[in-house]
This record gives C-alpha cells, structure tokens and sequence, in this order.
C-alpha cells in the first residue's frame, strides 16, 4: 500500500506542474512548434511547410490513415509529410507498423511529453499544416482533410519550393 501510495505522489509532482500546459495544447492556430525536437530525422520544422501528423503505430485509427497520408506524400503542390509519434524508431510496434503499411512519408520520434501535450483531450491522428514552425491548421482524427481540403488550408501561402 505504501508503495502505491508512494508512485501516485510521484506521478502527481511529475504530472502536475505539466497539466495546465498540457490542458492548452500547443497544438492551436498560430502557435509555434520550433524547437520540438526530433529523433531519426534530418529536418527542422521551423524551416519550410509540413503536414504533420501526430500517430501511434498501435492505433487502429492512425493505421487507416496511412493511406491518405501516402496520397498527401505523392501530391506535388502539397508540404511533405511528417508523422510523430512517441514510440522509438527501433520499438517493435514501429518496426511492424512500417513494415505492414508502408508509409511514403517520415516518421520522426517526439518526447512522450511532447507527444502527451499536442494530443492531451484530442486523441490521435491529429493533423496539423506548419509553414516554418508555426501551425497553420489542425484537423482532429474525426474530420481529417482530403486533398483538396488541405490545398485550401495551403492556399494563398507562397508557392511551394522542390527539394
């Protein structure tokens, strides 16, 4: 009993002090991510467009939708995508995820506070367009865009460069 009592006091002084940030996600229009840092990519978000796209590789959900994200990938005049997740590049889970479904697009690995933070309340998948670190748009795992909806959402932003 004294132990459970014990991890609950830790968990709560480790939790806590995050909750009111993690309660306001940083995952909001006009909200900068530089600084996110990503494991077992070469990229920065703070420079350039990206679809991100927040995922767990055990998520049936998030499975579903490696489809339309491979489509996103393949369409010229849309931003690369770009998944996070919390689970380490050599974790099993990610390894078979990848080897199942195929992703066309990056995955890169997020601190699980990082991760807890952009999807506390909201679940996942949960997309978000950056143009150079900061959040454009999101779309929750119940209305994810199509591709004309996100060519909207990039509409009006300067064109986008190859490479």
């Amino acid at each position: 009993a004294a132990g459970a009592i014990l991890a609950v006091g830790v968990f709560a002084l480790r939790y806590f002090p995050e909750a009111s940030r993690a309660e306001n996600s940083d995952l909001q229009v006009g909200v900068s991510l530089n600084g996110l840092s990503l494991d077992g990519v070469n990229l920065d978000i703070a420079q350039g467009r990206f679809v991100l796209a927040l995922f767990s590789p055990t998520c049936g959900r998030c499975q579903k939708e490696v489809p339309k994200l491979n489509e996103f990938q393949q369409v010229a005049d849309l931003p690369s995508v770009l998944a996070l997740t919390s689970f380490p590049a050599e974790s099993k889970a990610l390894s078979k995820f990848k080897e199942d479904l195929r992703p066309k697009y990056e995955i890169a690995t997020i601190s699980l506070t990082d991760f807890r933070r952009l999807t506390y309340n909201h679940g996942y998948p949960r997309l978000a367009y950056v143009d150079d670190g900061v959040v454009q748009a999101v779309w929750e795992y119940f209305q994810l865009p199509d591709v004309d909806q996100l060519r909207r959402a990039v509409r009006g932003t300067q064109p986008l460069h190859d490479g």
